[in-house]
């Protein structure tokens, strides 16, 4: 069991449980030596609110939401890689993350199935290694998908204080439902924006939903951060 303190967050993780993820040494060497986005965590703790609930989008094999759970009251996990999946579920259960509710559908503008693989840039890293996506020109499996709508009459929303969302390049296909309900319940939200992966790679369309906010901080690896 690999068991260390990083960004102020306790970790716990059985490479057994996680030895379909090809990345797995490399990332939590990274995050033993807080290497692995530090801005993130930074901003993790900033905002940390035991209060509240935190929206984990895109949550890969739990080391985001295994934080979350530790500076909010209740986190929402998001996962849809099949093979990512199965060691999140080990890892939140590893870390006792009690307050932590796994959802494996894929966050969209719609509800549908779609198909879900490799990145063409990352195929050889396989699945679960944090890079598969929606739409994908290598498909693996299919997924399916729900929205924020649908969302909103499960999880309360007024209850929400941060969202971060990582989920290469679907982004763009849940824009403008984040800010409608991000806008309208206050919430912060840490964005990384994949803007090779998407069909348009033009950002600045999304300029009129960026300026729905009155703090936009640019953060590290194309992540953007909106704030009241």
């Amino acid at each position: 069991m690999e068991v260390f303190n990083s960004y102020g967050i306790d970790f716990k993780f059985n490479p057994t449980h996680n030895r379909a993820i090809s990345p797995f040494n490399w990332y939590v060497n990274s995050l033993k030596n807080e290497k692995w986005e530090p801005e993130t965590f930074e901003i993790f703790k900033k905002y940390s609110n035991r209060k509240k609930i935190a929206l984990d989008i895109g949550s890969w094999i739990g080391a985001t939401s295994i934080a979350l759970s530790q500076l909010f009251d209740y986190v929402y996990s998001f996962e849809p890689d099949p093979v990512a999946l199965e060691a999140l579920k080990h890892n939140l259960k590893d870390n006792k993350c009690s307050n932590v509710k796994i959802i494996s559908k894929a966050l969209y503008s719609k509800e549908t199935t779609l198909n879900f693989g490799l990145n063409p840039i990352f195929a050889h890293e396989g699945m679960g290694a944090s890079t598969s996506q929606l739409n994908s020109s290598i498909p693996t499996t299919s997924v399916k998908t729900t929205t924020l709508d649908k969302l909103s009459s499960i999880i309360p929303f007024e209850q929400v204080e941060f969202v971060k969302v990582d989920i290469e390049g679907a982004e763009e296909h849940i824009m403008q439902d984040l800010f409608s309900y991000g806008v309208k319940y206050k919430w912060n939200i840490l964005l990384e924006l994949h803007p090779q992966f998407m069909y348009n790679s033009n950002l600045d369309r999304f300029d009129p939903l960026f300026n729905l906010y009155p703090k936009v901080s640019n953060i590290a690896h194309d992540q953007k951060f909106f704030s009241f």
